[in-house]
């Protein structure tokens, strides 16, 4: 991965003129410590807390270079093995006295300030105490001031270009930010994600609010689109925020689509249109739109969403003896092209209408709902009607429903209708010339009386350990005796437990009721159609068998931990023993048999446990647990 240092130059004068010092700063990686001062001081050793960590050699010039290096090695054995390539690099940074060099992203050779080896701790030592020696004589140990700053960098995009087919984004970053290294990414209009790109190119131009930061996309193919951002990183590859997306193409020395030949053909015996044409310069295009108009300069509807590879199109016949017009929308690469010429057609067949085949209809709500197929595409819409009486002249109740690209339609009636009566409905095409068909079947709804009493009265009581008995009040209800009861426990959803409705009786028996549990209930009519009124108020049945928890006796014994319990004779329940360490986590749970009361707890090496326990039924449900017992060494 290449990186882009954005440091300045700075004279070796200056170095040597600087005092030794050990600098500390924190990044990603760990804990990171450089030395800044003379080029030629010697070695620095470093202690955490009077332990020796390393040795930074300190003493390297471009000559002995590769020497120093190698001795490395021996002093920190992760230090990587040097190529000739590598060697390159860092000669020409240490020459020019510009660039910071990374290695294998454990140790530096560095240049910030100074020259020097960059050792990077484990971050668990960020507390600790650090000292540092110059040939025996110890130099201070300095935690960055710029380290931390750079979560408070923003870059901000400054524009774009496409050069020789490249596409080179322009950055504006603080002058007096921490930030050395760059990282450019990338995303497609196709791409979910950005992802980076390792070979960008990278240069700096001053600019008046601060540093310009220019990066160089050149691995892309021709005629593309894509959206970059740019993500800053400090000495120690601590990240900046990311920045705002720059959409950028290389898009400018290409040469704009054409449609040419765009004609429309009326197929008047088929009662189609055959609408051509061709594309001229065509590998922009990413999409092609149909539309469609009645007149030359009035508004246009979509007919259809083409790709770039289509050239002809079978629309419908348009209305009789009337010019259709057409016109082709291109979507280009960089937007739309709306200067395709438009064709009209005209279509001299008066097309025949019929009736949808399959109507259906149903209550949604308090409302009927009438639904439909369609019948094919030579039609304008659909119209509904209804009548309360067979024999007599529907009416028509929607309007024009305009024919779309759906398969399957519907039209809810919301006229405020009468209540127990029946409703009938029928649907009519509308053709392309404005002809209708006859009625469709006549289909039938009957309006229910919605009133429904509300249950009163709800009780429950626990009749044995799985059964709870419920009744209620039906003197003021006239629902015909229907009900349906829900039960549920606490935080989980509410369960119809009578999946056929209760008739003519104010009484249920729950016979799944476990005495584990506390349960609550509710009532509720229905009428004649299996609609739900209101609910009666919810009513709780308490647990009855639940035990409030089980006293242990703990003590240590050769062998492990003795674990006695209150005798339970004739008690058909197990115990469950649970273990928790010092930190209170529970990191064991064991069964046993309620007699004998006691069990021996092999527990190995321990400094503290606790225990506690609870009962379990022989459906496997357990009760509440008892008090936490603890035990040390």
């Amino acid at each position: 991965m290449r990186v882009i240092v954005l440091t300045v130059f700075i004279g070796l004068s200056a170095l040597n003129a600087r005092c030794q010092t050990l600098i500390k700063g924190i990044g990603p990686q760990g804990i990171f410590f450089h030395y800044e001062g003379p080029l030629n001081a010697g070695e620095v050793q470093l202690f955490r807390e009077g332990i020796p960590v390393c040795t930074l050699t300190t003493n390297l010039t471009n000559r002995d270079l590769e020497k120093k290096l190698r001795e490395a090695e021996g002093k920190l054995p992760l230090y990587p093995i040097i190529s000739d390539i590598d060697l390159e690099r860092i000669e020409a940074s240490v020459a020019t006295c510009k660039n910071t060099e990374q290695l294998f992203m454990k140790f530096f050779v560095t240049v910030k300030e100074a020259l020097g080896l960059v050792y990077v701790e484990d971050k668990k030592h960020t507390s600790s105490n650090y000292k540092a020696y110059l040939d025996g004589k110890e130099i201070p140990v300095i935690t960055d001031s710029s380290a931390g700053k750079i979560s408070e960098v923003f870059i901000r995009p400054a524009g774009s270009k496409s050069w020789y087919g490249h596409i080179e984004t322009s950055w504006k970053i603080p002058e007096d930010s921490p930030i050395l290294f760059t990282r450019l990414f990338r995303k497609s209009l196709q791409q979910a994600d950005y992802t980076i790109i390792p070979d960008a190119g990278f240069r700096i131009l001053d600019a008046d609010e601060g540093m310009r930061i220019v990066a160089q996309d050149t691995s892309l193919p021709s005629l593309s689109w894509f959206n970059y951002k740019l993500v800053g990183l400090d000495f120690y590859g601590n990240p900046s925020p990311l920045s705002e997306s720059i959409q950028a193409d290389n898009l400018d020395n290409s040469t704009l689509p054409l449609a040419l030949s765009f004609k429309a053909e009326s197929d008047a015996e088929n009662q189609k249109v055959l609408v051509s044409w061709k594309l001229k310069f065509g590998q922009r295009v990413k999409s092609l739109i149909l539309e469609r108009s009645a007149s030359l300069n009035g508004s246009y509807e979509k007919v259809a969403d083409l790709s770039p590879f289509d050239s002809t199109f079978t629309d419908a016949a348009a209305n009789p003896m009337e010019a259709t017009y057409y016109k082709l929308k291109i979507y280009d690469l960089k937007g739309l092209l709306d200067h395709t010429p438009v064709t009209p057609v005209i279509n001299r067949i008066r097309p025949e209408a019929f009736p949808p085949a399959v109507v259906s209809v149903e209550l949604a709500g308090n409302y009927p709902s009438i639904s439909w197929n369609t019948i094919g595409n030579n039609i304008r819409g659909y119209r509904v009607f209804r009548t309360n009486v067979i024999g007599n002249e529907p009416e028509e109740i929607s309007g024009l429903i305009q024919c779309d690209s759906l398969e399957k339609y519907k039209f809810t009636d919301s006229t405020l209708l009468q209540k127990g009566l029946s409703y009938h409905y029928s649907v009519r095409t509308e053709s392309r010339g404005y002809v209708l068909s006859n009625y469709s079947d006549f289909v039938s709804v009957y309006l229910p009386n919605e009133f429904i009493e509300t249950p009163l009265g709800l009780i429950t009581r626990r009749m044995n350990s799985n059964s709870v008995f419920l009744s209620w009040n039906t003197s003021k209800t006239n629902t015909g005796g229907v009900y349906a009861v829900y039960r549920r426990t606490k935080d989980i959803e509410w369960k119809k437990l009578t999946e056929i409705p209760l008739f003519n009786t104010n009484y249920y028996v729950d016979e799944n009721a476990s005495d584990f549990t506390d349960w609550e209930y509710y009532v509720v009519g229905l009428n004649e159609f299996n609609q739900e009124g209101k609910p009666c108020a919810p009513f709780m049945c308490k647990a009855s068998g639940a035990i409030e928890g089980l006293p242990l006796i703990c003590r240590l014994i050769e062998g492990g931990i003795e674990i006695s319990w209150p005798e339970m004779p004739g008690s058909n329940y197990l115990i469950v023993i649970e273990q928790a360490n010092e930190n209170g986590e529970i990191i064991n749970s064991k069964e046993f048999p309620v007699l004998p009361s006691k069990t021996i707890w092999t527990a190995g090496e321990f400094t503290n446990l606790s225990f506690r326990a609870r009962l379990k039924n022989s459906d496997g449900q357990t009760g509440q647990a008892g008090e936490w017992v603890s035990i040390s060494k």
